[in-house]
This record gives structure tokens, sequence and C-alpha cells, in this order.
């Protein structure tokens, strides 16, 4: 796309901004990875509310308690829902004033058991957590044969003796902390099929160097590769909308991130404390910055095919600051 902005263009944005205020740009707004959810008895679900941050969330089934059953009933946006018996039921999502209804649907079971693979259930697979992994598609345990659709949260934790791991396209979700402190791990093979990342996944993965970040990625939480102290390049492929709070904070070693072309929102924090990351190109969809965003790094920053040699000059060209 030619390039029709100028640095007189953006002197008058900025001018006609202080004098008539833009109106802030309005973050995406929470949604659940699922709001139909069909499972057979014995299934185990992995749900993400999107975009909630930080905030907390309480889980409650309002009809067919004995048709589905909650672990993680309170956390920041997760939950696991296990079948039980054929029938149907509701589960409410509650974010201060804000409801959000799943519907599920229970089958009678048939097949291979959809689960999310937890620490325990890990272990009853035989999947090792020394050198390099490679997470099955399915497994058997006791003649039932299980397919895994998600990790779940802490199931990799700490374990200081992993080198990389490579995850099957099966796989779909990634929960809160699932490979944090995996201090020897320097590689990831995403599964091309992941959607959703929670928060603080690779957190303190000291060792980890680089992220490819599949296509259908839509869904990050917060501090996702915070503090990865030797993490340098990091691409997005997909069509990724926010970039949430501290997703990069304290990557001392980050000098290279292809952001995805859609990218509208970086949150707070994103990129605090990342002192070697020289310059980063920010696609034109982006319309605004978290406070603190790019604090304590050198970066240099190239926006609609104009270059910014400071944070705040990137600011007063969006108009907005948040």
């Amino acid at each position: 796309m030619k390039n029709r902005w100028t640095k007189g263009t953006f002197f008058l944005l900025f001018v006609a901004g202080s004098l008539f205020p833009l109106k802030a740009a309005a973050k995406e707004a929470p949604c659940l990875s699922k709001k139909n959810l069909t499972m057979r008895a014995g299934d185990t679900s992995l749900i993400t509310l999107r975009n909630n941050g930080n905030n907390l969330t309480s889980w409650q089934v309002i009809s067919g308690q004995k048709k589905v059953s909650l672990s993680c009933r309170i956390s920041y946006g997760e939950l696991v829902i296990q079948a039980k018996k054929k029938g149907k039921a509701k589960i409410r999502a509650t974010v201060g004033s804000k409801h959000y209804i799943i519907k599920v649907k229970v089958k009678k079971a048939k097949g291979a058991r959809k689960v999310v693979l937890t620490k325990a259930l890990r272990k009853k697979a035989g999947i090792s957590t020394k050198g390099q992994v490679k997470v099955p598609k399915t497994f058997r345990y006791k003649k039932k044969k299980y397919k895994i659709t998600a990790i779940g949260s802490d199931c990799f934790g700490s374990c200081k003796k992993m080198t990389s791991i490579q995850l099957p396209s099966t796989v779909t979700s990634l929960a809160s902390g699932a490979f944090h402190d995996c201090t020897k791990l320097t590689s990831v093979t995403f599964s091309k099929n992941l959607v959703d990342i929670g928060n603080s996944v690779f957190y303190r993965c000291q060792s980890l160097k680089e992220a490819h970040l599949p296509e259908k990625l839509v869904s990050m939480g917060t501090g996702v590769f915070e503090s990865c102290l030797s993490l340098e390049r990091v691409t997005f492929e997909g069509s990724l909308k926010t970039l949430p709070a501290s997703t990069f904070i304290y990557c001392k070693a980050l000098t290279e991130v292809n952001l995805s072309l859609d990218l509208a929102y970086i949150e707070k924090k994103a990129f605090l404390g990342c002192q070697s990351l020289k310059n980063l190109t920010l696609p034109d969809s982006l319309i605004q910055v978290g406070d603190q965003a790019f604090d304590q790094t050198s970066t240099g920053f190239q926006w609609k095919g104009t270059n910014y040699k400071t944070s705040q000059e990137l600011l007063e060209a969006l108009g907005n600051q948040k």
C-alpha cells in the first residue's frame, strides 16, 4: 500500500488531537473461546474467557449440575469442564457485573476421550520431561484411549531438564503457567492449530531463544514470555489484535519481533525492560499503546512509513495514550 502520510500530516493530527481530544480506542471485549460445547462422557475441555486480563473470574454450573463438573472454579479467565453423563448443562462465568454463558451438551461415552493434559495424566501417559520432549496426539491408559486437546495449567511447570518440546496438531489451547520455570527449555514447536495461550505460559523460561507463533492464534494472556532472559526473536504469523500487558517484560535479549499485521492494541508494559530491542516496525493497524509499554528500552519505531526515535513521539502520532 502506498504511503501517503507525511510529517506535516502527523503534526496536524497531533494539534487537532490536542484541541479536540480523540475518543479513547475501545479494547477488545472479553468473550468466551466457546459458547456452545459438545462433549462425550469422560471428556475434559479447557474454556478461556479471552481478553480478560488479570480480572478474577468466578464459574458456576447454573443448570445440569449432575451432567458436568468444574475445576479451577475461580481463576483468571480459565476453566476445565469435565463431562460426567448424558444431558445438557449451562455454566456461567462472572466478572464483576458481567455474565457469560456456556451451553454444554454431553453425549454418551464413545471412542477416545478428549482431554486437557494435566500433570497427573502426563505421568500416566508416560510422557518424559527430560531432554527433547514430544507430546503425542493420543495415549492409552488402562485400556482407554485419550486424545490430547489442551495442555493444562502447570502441566510441565518447573521441568528443569526439558530442553525442547513439540506439541501435536490436536492441541488448541495452553493453560496458564503450562511451561513456567522450565529453565533449560530452548525451543518450542507449537501446534499449527493453537488458538489460545493463557497467562504466564513461559514465565521464567530463561533459556528459550525463539518463538514462532502459529497463524490461528487469536488470544493470549498476560506475561506469556515474562523474564525469558535469552529470548531473541519472536514471530506472530496470524491475526492477533491485542498484545497483552507484560508480554515481553524483562526479555533483555530480545532483538527482533515480527508483529501481527492486524495488531491494534499494545497493552501496558508489553516491552518494558527489553533493552536489546533497537528497532520495531509497527503495523498500520495499530491504534493504541499502553502505559509504560516501551519503558526501559532504546527502541526506535517505524509506523505508517515514518520513523520515530522515542515512544513519546509515537504516542503523539497515534493521538492517544493509555
